[in-house]
């Protein structure tokens, strides 16, 4: 038997570390000590659909850690680390809030053309 942690278990999109014979028998997700906030936005084409990104915030009680995730715009879930730092300062603007997610983005996804990189920052570009 052996554990581990998520994120060294996932790979990339539909590869982890399981190998044949290999059972996942369970996982562990600690309970929170404080009241747990969360929200995620989802962004595809129609409703129902595979999403093209979705983000997922999370917050221990009030004043409690921010932590912010980017999955399926890419092979791997991304920590979104400029963004939750900067949910965390009270009165963040929505400027600021966009130049964080900017700066995520930004160092994510290095190897875009100039039209995925436009497109990262909207919610839906033309096929």
């Amino acid at each position: 038997m052996r554990m581990e942690r998520v994120a060294d278990f996932i790979h990339d999109s539909y590869a982890t570390t399981l190998t044949t014979g290999d059972i996942i028998m369970g996982f562990d997700i600690p309970a929170p000590k404080a009241p747990f906030r969360w929200g995620f936005a989802k962004v595809a084409r129609k409703s129902g659909a595979f999403a093209h990104s979705i983000a997922i915030a999370t917050s221990q009680g009030k004043d409690g850690p921010i932590s912010v995730v980017l999955g399926a715009a890419g092979p791997r879930p991304r920590p979104m680390t400029a963004t939750a730092t900067q949910l965390a300062v009270l009165g963040s603007s929505e400027e600021q809030l966009r130049a964080a997610i900017a700066a995520d983005l930004d160092a994510h996804f290095t190897d875009l053309d100039a039209y995925q990189n436009e497109c990262t920052r909207r919610t839906s570009c033309a096929p």
